[in-house]
């Protein structure tokens, strides 16, 4: 029996199932921005990836420009 619910009052399990259908409802819509973000993230890998491939250029793990990456390196 909830807090609000009366002995004998009906509707317990109905309030509790709507409670439910509205959480699940907003995960869902939680989910699809995630999986956005997700798709977002591995388009800007792929472009990240594409420009260090055409400039030479990478970064080293302080920020700073380590210029053209040396062949053998």
């Amino acid at each position: 029996m909830l807090d609000d619910e009366q002995p004998g009052e009906s509707g317990g399990v109905e309030v509790i199932a709507a409670r439910l259908e509205a959480i699940t409802a907003r995960l869902d819509g939680l989910a699809a921005r995630v999986d956005g973000l997700a798709a977002r993230v591995d388009r800007l890998a792929e472009t990240v990836e594409r420009l260090v491939e055409q400039t030479g250029c990478d970064s080293s793990p302080d920020g700073l420009d380590i210029g053209p990456q040396q062949a053998g390196s």
